[in-house]
């Protein structure tokens, strides 16, 4: 599901993509077919100023969308992914210009948001990739797990380092910050790795494993383990995962959100509003 203030948009496993208006009033429909994936579809939605992404990299179709956000009319496809994916787009701006990204179990992909022209396609990953990239100073990362954490110049699109020795997330996708990448994992072992060398820091445990991705707050790392536990964590320093900063006491998958001074978060069948102003 996304959201850009005025209208509200969601796609469902069946391909059925639905926008509204703030007080529920259905705008318009538009029906992909029924996504023929295992497990099920599961990309979601990217908001980049008046488009709406929708990625569908399938079994046998694999389609890159920008609709118009108002309308739901195409304004661009690219059918340019190299195999499935269950990850989501990213929006990456680069040198003045904005590029949708996308990762499959394949390969990165960056298109440009204003006509869908790829701008690299890099070969670099295996396995079923369910996780995001995340970018910074220039470089793409990503990482996934029976595949391998890997950096990429945005620049030419050639991949800098590729490191498999770390434990790698199944679903929660990496994060970056002032020169490190941030790798929290299903099973509970979160990594610091340097982001120019791709060379772990640092490895930790935490008693819950993270299917929730961690999100950069004001310097401070926001991580959700599956347990309900809330942790803000200093980038660049030791991790206490003894010490939460809020228990939720519930089942917690979903990523936090950020509107304004607000944090919103997802635990079991509740949703939470929590101030991030001290």
């Amino acid at each position: 599901m996304a959201c850009d203030g005025f209208r509200a948009y969601a796609i469902f496993p069946t391909g059925e993509l639905i926008c509204s208006d703030m007080s529920g009033k259905v705008l318009y429909v538009k029906n992909f077919g029924t996504p023929e994936i295992l497990y099920s579809y599961s990309s979601s939605l990217l908001i980049c100023g008046n488009s709406l992404i929708v990625q569908m990299d399938l079994e046998k179709t694999r389609t890159l969308y920008a609709l118009e956000a108002a309308s739901g009319a195409i304004l661009w496809k690219c059918e340019n992914g190299k195999d499935v994916s269950w990850s989501s787009p990213s929006l990456v701006e680069f040198e003045g210009e904005k590029y949708v990204v996308t990762a499959n179990c394949k390969s990165v992909e960056a298109v440009n948001l204003k006509d869908g022209k790829v701008k690299f396609s890099t070969e670099c990953l295996s396995g079923e990739m369910a996780t995001s990239i995340a970018f910074g100073d220039g470089i793409l990362f990503v990482a996934n797990d029976n595949s391998a954490a890997s950096a990429i110049d945005f620049k030419t699109g050639k991949v800098l380092w590729s490191n498999d020795s770390i434990i790698l997330p199944g679903v929660a996708s990496p994060v970056y910050s002032d020169g490190e990448l941030y790798v929290f994992t299903s099973g509970g072992t979160v990594s610091r790795v340097e982001a120019k060398t791709g060379k772990l820091i640092k490895e930790y445990e935490s008693m819950a494993g993270f299917y929730s991705s961690p999100i950069i707050v004001g310097g401070k790392i926001v991580a959700c383990d599956n347990e309900g536990k809330l942790f803000l964590l200093d980038v660049k320093s030791d991790m206490d995962f003894e010490s939460p900063a809020f228990d939720f006491a519930d089942t917690l998958y979903a990523t936090p959100a950020i509107a304004a001074d607000s944090l919103f978060v997802r635990a079991g069948k509740k949703l939470y509003r929590l101030n991030l102003v001290k």
